[in-house]
């Protein structure tokens, strides 16, 4: 009930009604997490907790604009809010989440604080995020592609001020949005909650077991996981069905590997060289320092 209040406060409007709706979705959302992906039920949930957000969304006082990036042969889905309709370009934020954060949940982490404070704010789904692993999009290491198109986006927009683009990172996004910024310079600031410079080092937390998990599966990644969520069994199986999804199946060990620094390919860091002075620890492959080589992606 306590978290209720909270997103009740945070959103963003006057009305009973809107509030009502957006309250179904937290359920239906929440409910998600104890239900296999692999469930026939799982997409007719999700989209009916969709609905619920968009209905509630279209009686909030700020609009919720639904938008579509084009990226890979299909779309990132978002949502982008405007902090007031006076012409010119504002100051924008994009935010990203983690590994089992879908695009609606994200208005409530910062949507409506973001735009009382004079904020636009663009909400999306990064590849392996929401839904986009149904349309063949499982997470990849390489996140400066998927938000180079986000930003491709936001620069098309008329409305959007190149000079104050920010980006916002939550969990997984730690990663994601602090390793796209290093890579392109038209994202002017960021902040990650919490900053993820080393995936490798985060997953095994110096823990020999781990490291041991590390060389023999390719990434500790789920061994952390099952290690963390420590009590009900089949809830601990969901959560890690889930992040193999999410990771692209029967190639999750390769692509976490990656970002893990496991068996990253010669030239490919994991921060490149323009992080070092903000204190970033990095590590190079040889070639052009900072340079990223391109990962492989799934069936590659």
């Amino acid at each position: 009930m306590r978290s209720m209040r909270c997103w009740r406060w945070t959103a963003g409007t006057s009305s009973a009604p809107a509030r009502a709706y957006l309250r179904a979705y937290t359920y239906q959302r929440l409910a998600l997490l104890y239900l296999p992906v692999t469930d026939s039920s799982y997409q007719s949930w999700w989209q009916q907790a969709v609905r619920c957000f968009r209905d509630g969304a279209a009686l909030l006082d700020t609009p919720v604009d639904p938008v579509t990036i084009p990226f890979d042969g299909t779309v990132l889905p978002g949502y982008f809010l405007k902090s007031d309709d006076s012409p010119g370009r504002h100051r924008t934020l994009i935010m990203v989440g983690g590994g089992d954060t879908f695009v609606e949940d994200l208005y409530f982490y910062i949507g409506p604080a973001a735009v009382k404070r004079g904020y636009q704010v663009l909400i999306v789904d990064l590849p392996g995020q929401g839904e986009l692993p149904f349309a063949g999009l499982p997470m990849r290491a390489d996140a400066e592609a998927p938000m180079g198109a986000v930003v491709d986006y936001l620069l098309d927009r008329p409305d959007v001020d190149p000079d104050t683009l920010a980006a916002f990172g939550v969990s997984g996004g730690g990663y994601f949005v602090p390793r796209a910024a290093t890579r392109d310079p038209r994202i002017k600031a960021c902040v990650a909650a919490s900053a993820i410079p080393d995936f490798r080092e985060y997953t095994t937390q110096g823990d020999p077991r781990a490291e041991r998990y590390a060389r023999r599966l390719g990434s500790s990644l789920y061994q952390s996981i099952l290690a963390l969520m420590g009590r009900r069994l089949r809830a601990r199986l969901i959560l890690v069905e889930t992040y193999q999804w999410r990771w692209g199946g029967g190639h999750r060990n390769r692509m976490a590997g990656d970002v893990a620094g496991v068996h990253v390919r010669p030239g490919t860091d994991q921060l490149p060289a323009a992080a070092a002075h903000r204190g970033v620890r990095v590590r190079h492959g040889p070639g052009q320092p900072g340079a990223a080589a391109p990962l492989p992606r799934p069936g590659a």
